[in-house]
């Protein structure tokens, strides 16, 4: 009888094989390894392995090639040294398959992805730190809800990250088409939830209340979020414009860094003009008027949409000189320029 049961092949009930594997107890379905009345059919199962192993293992060529790609994108992902590291070990095998590469390509991709999260939580949560410690606050209490709130918001979305980050680096033989379609999906709806988080964190430190409309769009976005369904790229879409709209309108659109004197000294000469020839709009956003330097048109800051420019070589009032770029005391076109051209004495 188990002469017969080791001598069938494998096969499911429609007739197809099965998976290679080793011949199991018909009692207790431990996997026999050893056994000298069986050592010949045992032999076959494991020479049947090596043949396996020698289709899905890359080549020594195929394989040198796949890690130095993805040795190149890994360096990359500095935000999270300890999953570069297990990255960079785990390309150290000599047996990869084709399915692993395909796992840590994957990871590298998600990681990569998060890590554009990180620098924005770390650009919008320093920005505006920076911006409280400009600010004048008359009261203590509302510097340090200022400061909880933009800690609080930052704590929260790191924990986003590092829930997606943890689900990324799980063990695992592949990534099935489902669970890829699941962590994309994951990552747009994270990425979401920060721009939202982040505009609200603005919002209420500025005391900035929306309209019925606006809120309402809030609102739609925040159901969208907690609601836990899949968001359509259409609708997710909708909602990014919703929230940029808000930031424009209210002056939120980008976080601000102090420009170091070397980095203005670099701009300066990166565009080769002469004294005068860089401005201000109302709210301190600089511009730079080519060719004479003097206004010849109006324009919209892209910044924050104000006028800029001017008419007939007139800078618009509420413009002016940008003296902290290149320590210009007037414009390049002006009254004063000319006069500084000549010599007094010359008049005498």
């Amino acid at each position: 009888m188990m002469d017969q049961w080791m001598d069938q092949a494998e096969a499911r009930d429609d007739g197809k094989a099965v998976d290679v594997q080793l011949k199991r107890c018909p009692r207790c379905s431990t996997p026999i390894r050893t056994c000298l009345r069986y050592g010949n059919i045992i032999k076959k199962i494991l020479a049947d392995f090596e043949q396996i192993k020698q289709k899905i293992l890359l080549g020594n060529a195929q394989r040198v090639i796949a890690v130095n790609r993805l040795r190149l994108k890994i360096h990359k992902i500095e935000k999270f040294p300890e999953d570069q590291a297990s990255i960079m070990k785990s390309l150290e095998h000599r047996n990869l398959t084709d399915e692993q590469v395909n796992v840590f390509e994957n990871q590298i991709s998600f990681l990569s992805f998060l890590q554009t999260l990180v620098a924005k939580i770390e650009k919008g949560t320093e920005a505006e730190l920076e911006r409280l410690a400009k600010r004048h606050l008359d009261r203590v209490a509302d510097r340090l809800h200022s400061r909880d709130l933009v800690q609080e918001t930052k704590e929260d979305l790191e924990s986003l990250v590092e829930q997606i980050r943890k689900r990324v680096m799980k063990r695992r033989v592949r990534f099935s088409d489902q669970e890829l379609e699941e962590l994309n999906e994951e990552m747009y709806r994270t990425q979401l939830a920060m721009d939202l988080k982040i505009l609200k964190m603005q919002l209420n430190i500025r005391r900035i209340n929306l309209d019925a409309t606006y809120t309402m769009k809030i609102d739609r976005v925040q159901r969208a979020l907690d609601s836990e369904k899949p968001i359509g790229k259409i609708d997710r879409d909708c909602y990014t414009v919703h929230i940029e709209l808000i930031r424009r309108l209210n002056s939120l659109t980008v976080f601000y860094q102090d420009v170091t004197r070397e980095e203005k000294d670099l701009i300066v000469r990166a565009m080769g003009l002469a004294q005068g020839h860089w401005f201000k709009c109302p709210k301190g956003h600089i511009y730079c008027i080519t060719e004479c330097g003097g206004a010849m048109e109006e324009g919209r800051c892209p910044e924050c949409g104000s006028a800029i420019g001017g008419q007939n070589h007139r800078l618009r009032h509420d413009n002016q000189v940008a003296r902290e770029m290149d320590g210009a005391r007037f414009a390049a076109f002006s009254d004063l320029a000319n006069i500084h051209n000549f010599d007094p004495r010359d008049f005498q």
